[in-house]
Parts: C-alpha cells; structure tokens; sequence
C-alpha cells in the first residue's frame, strides 16, 4: 500500500506538483492500472540529464555524487532485485535516490532559464592583489535544451501554482512582494521515518 498524505481529486501535472500529489508520481514512475509508468531506467536517464546521481564539478572540495540507482545498483550493494515499490519511491525521490541541495538547487535552475545546464560556480572573478588585473571565471555550459521549452513551461506554470494555487504547498510565500515558484519536499534521514521539510525555489517568476 502506497497512501498519499490527503485526497487530492482529479489531478493533472500542474496540480500534482503544486499540492505535492505522491499518487501522480507513484502511477508515473512505477505504473497503476492502465497508466504503464516509465520505469527506473528511464527514470534514470531523465534524472541524470539534469545532473542527478552526479557531482556538479563546482570549484568546491568535497562534492557529494548523490545516488539515482537502478535494478543493477540494488542488485550489487544489497543483493537483492528491484521491485515496483523501489520505482515508486524513487518517483517521488526517496527510497534509495539521494541528492545534495546543490543538486536539486541546479535542477530548478535549469528549469527557471529554460533547458541551459550550468556548472555552478563559487568564485565570480580572481583579482590579482598586486595589479588589480580582473580575470572573470565563467560558468561551463554542460549541456542545452535539457527538455522542450512547453515541457519547462509547464513544470514552472506547475511550481508557480506551489505557491499562488488555492492548494499550494507553498501557499505561505503568497504574500512575497516578489513573485516567485517552488516546490516542497520532504527528506528523509536515519531508519526511525524521520523526516526533514526542504524547498527549493527561483524568482521572480516572470524574470528569473
């Protein structure tokens, strides 16, 4: 059994991102009834286009790869097969999927400046103490057009609606003077079902 946290009603992506609808996800990821689901490899390869599973490169020691597993993954660390279950929790990015908040950070942005993947950056620009001379440090472009621009669009119409929709999850930043968008989370930590709330956003929604 795989509840959700409430009864959300007739729910299409927009609103199953505003009102976090787990049930969407589950039927998306790991397939319900006549809905045949994506399954984790494919799960896997759209997670990694926006740098899932991988460290950022940024110009920091210490990166954390994060985790975006499959069959073999869960097969070589636990010995044991991957079950539907397994997809369903990774659909909505627990179970065994893990991710640093850099990570989730870049992914929002690829969204907000509409498919450009960019390799954060700490430092903006080096200048030498003895002549002054500013050298700027760029961002890497990793890769383009991550996604189709109406796919964006609709996920950020979906994450605008997180914190404006009558049932947002976000629905406490309404009142910003800055429009923004969003979408909340809930990490899990230890073996006990704790939890930790996490959100990320970008802003302002119509100039991000």
């Amino acid at each position: 059994s795989f509840p959700d946290w409430k009864t959300h009603g007739i729910t299409d992506i927009k609103k199953a991102i505003a009102e976090s609808c787990d049930i969407f996800f589950y039927a998306v990821a790991g397939g319900w009834e006549n809905i045949p689901g994506l399954g984790i490899k494919r799960i896997q390869q759209y997670g990694k286009l926006f740098g899932l599973g991988d460290a950022t490169g940024i110009d920091l020691p210490g990166e954390s790869d994060g985790n975006l597993p499959d069959e073999n993954w869960k097969f070589k660390t636990l010995g044991e097969k991957w079950y539907i279950g397994d997809s369903y929790h990774a659909g909505i990015g627990q179970g065994y999927v893990t991710a640093t908040p850099l990570q989730m950070v870049n992914t929002i942005a690829i969204i907000a400046n509409g498919g450009t993947f960019y390799r954060p950056k700490v430092v903006h620009e080096i200048v030498d103490f003895q002549t002054g001379e500013k050298t700027k440090v760029d961002s890497d472009v990793v890769a383009e057009q991550i996604a189709s621009p109406n796919s964006l669009r609709i996920v950020s119409e979906g994450m605008r609606q997180t914190v404006n929709g009558s049932g947002g999850s976000a629905r406490s930043l309404a009142s910003l003077e800055v429009k923004t968008a969003g979408k909340t989370g809930t990490s899990q930590f230890g073996s006990d079902d704790k939890t930790h709330s996490w959100y990320v956003s970008f802003g302002p929604y119509e100039d991000p």
